[in-house]
């Protein structure tokens, strides 16, 4: 008995292929009626859902009526989800236990597919919803994903955990970046002690004074647009300004340790505004570098990628990219990421 809600909609699907193939309201790609096969599943399952003008079905899993509701654009909101075709058989999930909650851009052309900006646009703080997508509202031209069924159908559940001002998330990174320069140990800086006699004259007897001091010759550099920097070795030559080519080597990575790109000889213009290659902080921070330095470059997102994309499921990636749906760095940088690059100046 378990499973008989599937045979019942196996029998329908069948049904209205056999009967109805000649319906104009039949998606092109399955020759399947969208609506009645999703009205099919909920009668089978007991549950009432509400139908959107959008075409898309939701019903929640939880409630919570005293939680913030989603206010405007701009606003970063954090979510868990699961997407599963209506065989129960799950495409992607992303859930507490995977790690911190995923943050998007809520209105600002930044995610995929374009209706997850409506379907939270319902929702409040501390609730889930399960959304029922058809395929012109889903993944109808993604040839990387599908459904076990042929439907083309997916049940998204979402969970609203938290909206917050750009400015927070920000402010947060800068607090994640301070915490890594402390636990890193950054600032133990190495120190040159200067050893020196200063005379003077009082009375007309010559005094000696020790005024041994220590240097410190490698802490963090602090910047006001949120970078920092760290010399590791240093150079000689002068800095670069614009319009100069320096090559670099680097190592990219996330404040975890997670690298997400390494090159080796990479020629760069200083101030090309290249886009997607020269993001600002990276740009100013090769900057400081003399011929020969080695350095790490510490990036916050607002000096870099900044909301870059949310796409659900992140495996259809590639192939958004591919179609130019979405620019080349979001495989590489999700939202919100702050960054750091170990690099070297060759020349």
């Amino acid at each position: 008995m378990k499973y008989s809600h599937y045979v019942q909609l196996l029998v329908l699907i069948l049904s209205i292929s056999i009967s109805s193939c000649d319906n104009d309201d039949m998606s092109p790609s399955q020759g399947l009626n969208p609506d009645s096969v999703i009205t099919a599943w909920l009668d089978s399952l007991g549950i009432v859902a509400t139908v959107d003008a959008s075409g898309y079905y939701y019903y929640p899993d939880s409630l919570n009526p005293s939680g913030a509701q989603v206010g405007q654009a701009g606003e970063v909101l954090a979510v868990f989800y699961n997407l599963q075709d209506l065989e129960g058989v799950t495409i992607a999930s992303y859930q507490p236990q995977d790690g911190d909650s995923l943050l998007f851009k809520y209105a600002s052309n930044a995610v995929f597919p374009v209706i997850f900006d409506e379907l939270v646009s319902i929702m409040r703080v501390g609730e889930t919803y399960n959304f029922i997508l058809p395929p012109s509202l889903s993944y109808n031209d993604v040839a990387s994903i599908s459904t076990s069924d042929g439907s083309g159908i997916y049940n998204l559940q979402i969970s609203l955990v938290g909206i917050l001002s750009e400015g927070e998330v920000l402010a947060a990174e800068l607090d994640q970046i301070d915490d890594y320069i402390r636990v890193n140990d950054l600032n133990d800086t190495v120190s040159v002690m200067i050893d020196r006699i200063d005379t003077t004259f009082l009375n007309d007897v010559i005094l000696s004074i020790d005024t041994t001091f220590s240097y410190d010759i490698d802490s963090v550099e602090y910047f006001t647009s949120g970078v920092r920097y760290k010399m590791l070795a240093e150079g000689d030559g002068p800095t670069p300004i614009n319009g100069d080519l320096i090559t670099i080597d680097y190592r990219a990575e996330f404040l975890d340790g997670q690298v997400f790109q390494t090159r080796s000889s990479f020629d760069i213009t200083i101030g090309s505004s290249v886009p997607n290659v020269l993001i600002p902080g990276f740009d100013f921070g090769l900057g400081l570098m003399e011929p020969g330095e080695r350095g790490l470059i510490i990036i916050p997102s607002s000096q870099a990628y900044r909301e870059s994309a949310f796409v659900v499921p992140a495996f259809i990636i590639p192939e958004l990219i591919e179609d130019a749906v979405i620019p080349e760095y979001v495989e590489l940088v999700p939202p919100y990421k702050s960054l750091i690059f170990d690099v070297t100046r060759v020349n």
